[in-house]
């Protein structure tokens, strides 16, 4: 038994130890050409190297070299011809006297960079016929034109050159010296930039990556074979250090189409402006419609019953043509299809189902495109942003072309969405594109242009907007949400029919996405008129319609409208009627407000409740600032001064003063009110303190003559005798005193009202 796995392995051994085959590889660069042939081990080899000529030789265990894959990746402006030696090797032919440089690495890759050089010297006429151009029989004067590429000898009638006909050449080599004079200066060349050969390199990986994906390339094994093992390893890095094997990067994922991200100077995979769908042109809707759909419909099934895919698309952008976006959306989901080619007819469906696509389409940033694109990008998002840099003249074009019922649609809507970007001039051009070739103009048209003259007029054309809401139409509902917005933003308010239709609309269309809008426009103009009640009633009820940000949104406008506008007693029944919504929705300042009028209410711990909580910013600024003044409304002076510790500002130091006022420390409050600019309240400070120097300087007279009389006493008092009575002129002067002390009193009392609520 072991004899014959011996004999097996001795028939096997000879197929192990074949001849290897080597493909010659080849890379241009700007100073050099590169070729390379990897080596199988124990291969030697040898070059010489001579005028226009380079002579490889290969000695071992090696075949001919695959030369089938040189010139698809270089130019012969070095290298003129690579042909195989006799026996083993490789004869290279020089354009020029180019220095080159061999060399071995260190895995067996034999690498040949030629280099530029001066050009190779005239041959005399003399020299062999097999390195001599020559021209064809025809003479060729001084005058001559430019010789056609008929006129040129074949390569194999070379050998029968005779000196006349090397005569001509020269000629002919005078005639393109002066054509090549001629020509303007190659300019310099641009100085490398390593980020961009990164993001070069990164950007041929992904493309490389997305065609082996898609299946339009296959790995080469049996060259694939011949690079070493550690050659094969993908880096792991996501980085742009250098690499161990240098050209080897990681790349990402390639599942995912090519889309143009924030730097789209590389695209390999196409232009980012080319367009995937046929253009949508005029003529295709020429045809009879019921005739053509027949036609298109029979196309759906090929032999065998398979489906046709070829028909699916063919009647998907049918249906685009004449605005049918539902339809064409079924078929482009039904049968598997080009996967950019439905991305793209998958986006115009939206358009026209929906009026937009996702702001992530295909067409996403191709506004700027000089072809349809831009058109579709337009109507890429819910809005198009003010500002935004754009194609006019590629969108009125794309416009122009469109067939009437696609134009019909889009150029209205196109017109609405510039005009809220405040574009206002293309949005007039694409109005006067649909009035030019639509018989009638539609309720989108008249939607539109009363969207341009509100733009213009800043207030909305009432007579405009209630033609198109009395139409009752697919338009009335959205034109009379513009409408109410509209009015609201420019100041106005919403008069009670207006509100009657929203409510009207917001029942009629119930179970259309467009009755959230509704239900929060109403709201707000509810708000607006005045009518909390009915505000938040509408809101309890039917804010289920709306999404969690829309809603929190409207919670906070209106309860932030209820603190600034609705009276006490309309505040107070809301607040204590719907705390559950405006704790819920409200935002910190509004919060704050609503805190603020409910101090003014005297209703402390309510307030007190709603700002427990700290904020940021200027908002927590203010919260320490409402829960300071609602601790001194309570009579805690202590608390007040704890929570403006920190804080600076004249209203920090009105408070300070109060709370000191509170905790009797009277010269402190003096000195702050005084800070604080507040003379008034400083005086009554010092009042209160007894700094009779200070109240003497007051407005107040009676209290500065009381002040005055106070000081003068003080400053002479009458002096009673310890035992007996006092004298007659000392009693005369304490009667004296005491009267003046009344009458100063009696003054000062006159300037204070005094309630008589109670004794009446």
């Amino acid at each position: 038994m072991m004899t014959r796995w011996l004999a097996l392995v001795l028939i096997l051994l000879p197929c192990a130890v074949t001849a290897q085959v080597s493909t010659v590889r080849s890379g241009d660069h700007r100073d050099f050409s590169r070729l390379t042939v990897a080596l199988p081990p124990g291969t030697d080899w040898s070059m010489q190297q001579e005028m226009g000529r380079l002579r490889i030789s290969f000695s071992g265990d090696m075949e001919r070299p695959d030369l089938s894959q040189i010139f698809r990746r270089i130019s012969r402006d070095r290298i003129e011809d690579v042909q195989p030696l006799p026996g083993n090797g490789l004869d290279i032919r020089l354009t020029c006297d180019c220095p080159t440089v061999a060399r071995l690495s260190a895995d067996n890759l034999l690498i040949i960079d030629v280099g530029d050089g001066p050009p190779l010297p005239d041959l005399p006429p003399s020299i062999s016929a097999d390195a001599a151009p020559t021209a064809s029989d025809r003479p060729l004067g001084p005058e001559m034109t430019e010789p056609a590429a008929s006129s040129l000898m074949p390569v194999q009638d070379l050998v029968t050159a005779t000196p006349q006909d090397h005569s001509h050449a020269k000629n002919a080599e005078k005639f393109a010296l002066r054509r090549v004079t001629t020509l303007p200066d190659v300019p310099a060349p641009v100085e490398t930039n390593p980020d961009l050969t990164n993001e070069l390199e990164t950007s041929l990986l992904q493309a490389i990556g997305r065609a082996a994906t898609e299946g339009l390339l296959d790995a080469d094994a049996a060259n694939a074979a011949l690079i070493p093992k550690d050659l094969r390893q993908v880096s792991g890095t996501h980085d742009s250090a250098p690499h161990a094997a240098p050209g080897i990067m990681a790349t990402p994922g390639t599942l995912d189409a090519a889309k143009p991200g924030e730097n789209s100077r590389f695209m390999l995979s196409g232009d980012t402006c080319e367009q995937q769908m046929p253009a949508t042109i005029d003529a295709a809707t020429e045809a009879d419609f019921s005739t053509r759909l027949g036609a298109l419909r029979t196309g759906l099934t090929a032999e065998f019953d398979r489906d046709n895919v070829t028909g699916y698309q063919d009647l998907a952008r049918f249906y685009l043509l004449h605005g049918f976006g539902a339809e064409a959306l079924r078929l482009l989901e039904s049968v598997p299809q080009n996967p950019a080619l439905t991305a793209e007819m998958i986006s115009v469906a939206n358009i026209l189902e929906y009026g937009h696509d996702a702001s992530d389409g295909p067409f996403a940033g191709k506004i700027a495109c000089d072809t349809e694109a831009a058109m579709w990008a337009a109507l890429t998002g819910a809005t198009l942003a003010p500002g935004q840099d754009f194609n006019g003249s590629a969108i009125l074009r794309a416009v122009t072309a469109l067939p009437v019922p696609l134009k019909s649609y889009l150029g209205p809507v196109l017109a609405e969405r510039f005009s809220a970007a405040q574009e206002n001039e293309l949005a007039k051009d694409l109005l006067r594109i649909v009035d030019r070739d639509v018989s009638e103009p539609t309720a989108m048209r008249n939607f539109a242009a009363a969207r341009i003259t509100t733009q213009e007029e800043g207030q909305p054309d009432h007579a405009a907007y209630q033609d198109l809401i009395a139409q009752n139409d697919s338009v009335s509902p959205e034109a009379l949400l513009h409408y109410a917005t509209e009015s609201l933003d420019n100041g106005g308010s919403i008069d009670p029919e207006t509100i009657g239709l929203l409510e009207s609309y917001r029942t009629q269309y119930r179970d259309d996405p467009i009755s959230g809008k509704l239900v929060r426009t109403e709201i707000i103009a509810h708000a607006s008129a005045g009518n909390f009640p009915a505000a938040y009633d509408l809101f309890a009820s039917q804010s289920a319609l709306l999404d969690d940000a829309t809603r929190a949104t409207v919670a906070d406008g209106l309860t932030r409208n209820l603190a600034s506008h609705a009276a006490d007693a309309v505040f107070t029944r809301q607040f204590f009627g719907h705390e559950a919504i405006i704790r819920e929705g409200a935002r910190a300042e509004t919060m704050n407000a609503v805190a603020q009028r409910l101090l003014d209410l005297g209703f402390l711990e309510q307030a007190e409740q709603l700002i427990a909580i700290g904020a940021d910013g200027e908002a927590g600024r203010q919260r320490r600032v409402l829960r300071a003044k609602i601790a001194l409304a309570s009579n805690l002076p202590r608390r007040a001064e704890a929570e403006l510790f920190g804080l600076t500002g004249e209203d920090i130091d009105l408070l300070r003063a109060q709370a000191s006022l509170d905790t009797s420390d009277y010269e402190q409050a003096q000195n702050l009110f005084n800070a604080a600019g507040d003379t008034q309240e400083a005086g009554t400070a010092a009042w209160l303190a007894r700094d009779w120097g200070t109240v003497k300087t007051l407005e107040n007279t009676q209290k500065a003559r009381l002040a005055d009389l106070v000081t003068q006493q003080q400053a002479a008092p009458i002096t009673l005798p310890v035992v007996g009575p006092p004298t007659l002129a000392v009693s005369r002067d304490v009667l004296s005193q005491s009267t003046d002390t009344r009458n100063a009193l009696r003054e000062l009392l006159s300037t204070v009202q005094v309630e008589t609520a109670l004794d009446q």
